[in-house]
């Protein structure tokens, strides 16, 4: 069975923002400002809607017979649409499972939608069913914390707590403004760094959800730590390098 395992990092859509509620000439922070103010008046909610999300960063794993892999795709280096062309088109890999950490509630939507305005063909992971025939079905998605926490959402609890719970290395979560902010001072280098973590985290913790199905043996599970070890280390990307040392150091 080939796997991937993705999270995505965003940002407020200004540009589609000025276009929709007339606010040409304000600056981006400003044009966030309102989103936000106008998203709690709406609803008392501080997370914008889908559709006013940007990906600014894309982390992948893939884990498929015999090998694993991890890659981020992240902007400046490549536009919006380069980086879920090149998501979507993973599809050649015959994936039968796409793993993410809240992927119902932000991941596959805002990827269904950007999708959406950027015409790519995103039918490999995002969910066109009802206007496809019955053989392109896409894989089966899980969002690991519907498992856990299924509509209780104020019960959920991060993936960095649950990740560091046990024993994988992680970074304190970031809220909305501090990767808006970095993306601002351009400081992408932080922002990858987290899609990174959050990635690996979410497929380990995948892993440790499948020994305790009981779907892997100890020895299988074993076995493919040691194949994630190995492959970030050879991969030779110095945040993998720094994944690994932590994780190392915590199973000291």
């Amino acid at each position: 069975m080939n796997v991937l395992v993705l999270n995505i990092k965003t940002v407020p859509d200004v540009q589609s923002a000025r276009k929709l509620y007339a606010l040409e000439g304000l600056q981006d922070k400003e044009v966030e400002n309102v989103l936000y103010h106008k998203r709690m008046q709406e609803t008392e909610a501080n997370n914008l809607l889908f559709h006013l999300n940007q990906v600014v960063s894309i982390g992948v794993c893939l884990r498929t017979d015999g090998s694993f892999f991890s890659r981020s795709l992240m902007s400046p280096q490549m536009s919006e649409k380069e980086m879920l062309a090149i998501l979507f088109d993973m599809k050649k890999e015959n994936i039968n499972k796409v793993i993410s950490w809240n992927g119902d509630n932000f991941d596959i939507p805002i990827l269904q939608y950007r999708a959406l305005l950027h015409g790519v063909n995103s039918k490999s992971i995002c969910n066109w069913t009802e206007l496809t025939e019955a053989d392109d079905a896409v894989p089966q998605h899980v969002s690991l914390s519907d498992i856990f926490f299924g509509d209780n959402q104020p019960a959920q609890a991060p993936l960095d707590e649950v990740a560091a719970m046990l024993g994988f290395p992680t970074i304190e979560s970031e809220s909305k403004s501090i990767v808006w902010d970095a993306y601002q001072n351009g400081d992408m280098k932080n922002i990858h760094k987290h899609c990174s973590y959050d990635v690996l985290n979410t497929y380990l913790v995948y892993l440790r959800c499948l020994l305790t199905a009981n779907e892997i043996s100890d020895n299988e599970y074993e076995q493919e730590i040691n194949l994630v070890k190995t492959s970030l280390h050879e991969s030779n990307t110095s945040h993998f390098n720094v994944f690994v040392d932590n994780w190392e150091m915590n199973d000291g």
